[in-house]
This record gives structure tokens, C-alpha cells and sequence, in this order.
């Protein structure tokens, strides 16, 4: 009998380990370890408030997990916040964003191309350098423009990068019309992961757009406030082409295999997604000669190695290590 029960607590054992709630705990903790928190709504938890209005990082979060470290100094943003004091003789960098600014698959702060242009650019110069990554997932230009005006110029900074593109291109794609709803599923930790882990669906059928006149307009007037915001602080600005892992011509499977997560992001076919990149790196190039801006083609710096990406527009460490190299080459340059 003593053995039967035992069976009997055994299996009962197994049971509830393989039970929905059991398995959503070890989920959870899968992502606390992995990611040093949990996720809702694709954001982890404690890294984000709404300030003024704008959904910003929060001063003082910490996470560190096995697969990301991730900081907010006090000012708000990513990483070790500059000294109160400028050194002497020192160069200080200020680079604007959203996520591929902030750098969301840097596996640490140090690993982000912010940091690692910081350090790139101190071995170019042979001068103390400070790089403030001032990129927030999700932002627009517009955005950043507010942040530069409000910090960037009591700090004495000399110069100021803006690597901008999908999230201004999704803005403007969607000013006639809203996305389509995404299916919802349960924010459980154990979706959560499974998500993760599964490969974006293709869907049946987006429409194959293109980007129009008018929103191509709209990005333009949005590159005229930015040198409207340049002139008007003094700014030395650095415009960047955006990557992507796409490569020019690419079509069919191969195209959605590259551009998946950005074809998803922005609701068109993954080739309509490589034209739409195109037209707007065209435009960052025509207004950095209008402007007589340093321009960085951080594009063909970095390529489409897959090595390079985390995703379709986010790097890996690799990726970030190459683009903060090409920036680093044009600001020694130029400096």
C-alpha cells in the first residue's frame, strides 16, 4: 500500500506540475531570468512611464537578466548619464531615437552602438568622450527634437546624431487610416514566451502600398522641423540612413524572411517595407546636402549579415558594434 501511495503522490506531483498555472509560473520565471523582469503589452514592467504627456523610461530602472542589461540614469535615458561638468577638452554626443536608437536587443547598456560609439570615437580623437543615448522605443522625430531643446544644450553638447525611421515611416502610414487591430491574445507569461519563440505568421494578404505623396510630404516636413530645431540650438547635426536587414531586391520568401518583423510593424509586404526605407534614406541624404549636415550611411555600413540583426531593423551586438564604428569614422572627420 505504501508503495501504491506513493505512486499516487508521485503522479498527482506531475500533475499539477503540468497544470496551466504551474507552467505560467515557470514562464514567468523564465522571463525574469532571461530579460531581469516581466513583459506586458510588449513592455517590460517598471522601465516605462508617462511624463508630459509621452510615454518615457522611467529614472532609476534596472534590469539584468541573462540575455539583456538594461539601465535608466537620471536623466531618462539609457545608460551612464554624463558628468555634471564637461572634461576639458572632451567631446560630448548626444543620439536620438526610438527602439534602434535605444538599442532594444543590445544584450547590455555598454553593448549598445551609443556606448560603443562613445568608446570608438574616444580611441579616434584621443579625447574623454560622453555619448548620451537618448533613444526611447517607439519615439518619432518629433519627439527627440522636444528632448534635445529641453536637455541637450544646458549640457554643452557638440554634437547631436539622429537615427530615426520606422517609427516615423508607421506614423505616417497610418495618418488616413488606423492599423489593423492585432489579435490579442492572454497577457500570461507562458503566451508571452510562446510568442517569443514562434516565427511572425505571413499573413494571407496586406495591401501591396506603397508609400504616397502626401506621407512622403509629411516626412519631409518632419526633417524640416529638426533643421528648424538644428539651426535654432546650434546644433551640429549627424543624419543617419536607418538599416535594415533587407536586401535590395529582395522578393518573395526570402524578402519576408529578412523583413518580417518590419513588414509586420508597418503593414505592408516585406518589398513594399525595403522601397519605403529606400525612399526614406533618399530623403535623409538630399536634406543633409540641403543642410550641410554630416550624413552617415549607417545602411550600407552595416549591411544585411545576418549576424548583424537581432530582427529586421534592430541590430545585435555585432550590428551595433559596425554602425557606432561608421558614425565614429564621420564625426572624427568632421571634428
Amino acid at each position: 500500500m505504501t508503495g501504491r501511495r506513493s505512486l499516487r503522490w508521485v503522479a498527482a506531483g506531475l500533475i499539477g506540475l503540468s497544470s496551466p498555472v504551474w507552467l505560467n509560473a515557470m514562464a514567468a520565471a523564465a522571463e525574469i531570468a532571461l530579460w531581469g523582469g516581466l513583459h506586458h503589452e510588449g513592455r517590460l514592467v517598471g522601465l516605462y512611464e508617462f511624463r508630459d504627456g509621452r510615454l518615457s523610461l522611467r529614472p532609476g530602472a534596472s534590469f539584468t537578466g541573462l540575455l539583456r542589461q538594461v539601465s535608466v540614469n537620471e536623466l531618462g535615458f539609457r545608460g551612464v548619464a554624463p558628468q555634471a561638468e564637461a572634461p576639458e577638452h572632451g567631446l560630448r554626443v548626444w543620439a536620438s531615437g526610438g527602439g534602434t536608437a535605444f538599442d532594444i536587443f543590445a544584450s547590455s547598456d555598454a553593448a549598445a552602438w551609443p556606448h560603443q560609439l562613445q568608446l570608438q570615437l574616444a580611441e579616434r580623437t584621443g579625447r574623454p568622450v560622453e555619448v548620451v543615448n537618448a533613444g526611447i522605443p517607439g519615439e518619432v522625430i518629433e519627439g527627440s527634437i522636444d528632448d534635445y531643446r529641453r536637455l541637450a544644450p544646458g549640457l554643452g553638447m557638440d554634437w547631436w546624431v539622429v537615427y530615426h525611421g520606422p517609427n516615423d515611416l508607421r506614423t505616417v502610414l497610418f495618418m488616413g487610416r488606423p492599423p489593423s487591430p492585432e489579435r490579442r491574445l492572454p497577457d500570461y507569461a507562458i503566451v508571452r514566451l510562446w510568442s517569443r519563440l514562434r516565427p511572425p505568421v505571413r499573413p494571407a494578404s496586406w495591401p501591396d502600398r506603397r508609400l504616397t505623396g502626401r506621407e512622403l510630404d509629411e516626412l519631409k516636413r518632419r526633417l524640416d522641423r529638426l533643421a528648424q530645431a538644428a539651426r535654432e540650438t546650434n546644433a551640429r547635426v549627424v543624419l543617419a540612413t536607418h538599416a535594415h536587414r533587407g536586401q535590395d531586391g529582395a522578393v518573395g520568401d526570402e524578402a519576408w524572411e529578412q523583413m518580417k518583423e518590419a513588414s509586420q510593424l508597418l503593414q505592408m509586404s516585406p518589398e513594399a517595407v525595403i522601397d519605403a526605407f529606400a525612399q526614406y534614406n533618399a530623403l535623409v541624404v538630399e536634406r543633409c546636402r540641403a543642410e550641410r549636415w554630416v550624413c552617415v550611411d549607417v545602411r550600407a555600413g552595416v549591411g544585411t549579415d545576418s549576424g548583424s540583426w537581432g530582427d529586421a531593423i534592430h541590430f545585435a551586438d555585432a550590428g551595433s558594434a559596425r554602425a557606432a564604428q561608421v558614425i565614429a569614422e564621420a564625426i572624427a572627420d568632421a571634428s
